[in-house]
């Protein structure tokens, strides 16, 4: 049997780590685009804001995803859609710019 301390530095919670970061950050920038410009980001915003707190919650307890299949997929919509979100953004920005 591994000691805790052990299981900590396993491959896949690093990169359970990683991925909580990196959701975490696409996540708050979404939440910021939804501050700063209300429209319906604003909606989004209200949908994805519990995510960042559940990433959060994964950068410093990765074993927490383990049995949440629930959870696991409520994190891969709210990506898809803070995903979604800047690609509008960043296509509005472009089509408007020329």
């Amino acid at each position: 049997m591994t000691q805790p301390s052990a299981k900590l530095r396993t491959p896949a919670s690093w990169r359970v780590r990683g991925w909580s970061v990196a959701g975490a950050v696409l996540i708050s920038t979404v939440l910021w685009l939804g501050i700063i410009w209300p429209s319906i980001f604003t909606i989004v915003v209200l949908l994805i804001a519990p995510a960042l707190f559940l990433f959060l919650t994964g950068v410093f307890w990765p074993r927490f995803y383990e049995g949440n299949s629930r959870v696991r997929l409520y994190l891969r919509v709210c990506l898809l859609l803070a995903a979604a979100c800047w690609g509008l953004e960043l296509g509005w920005l472009w089509f408007f710019s020329t």
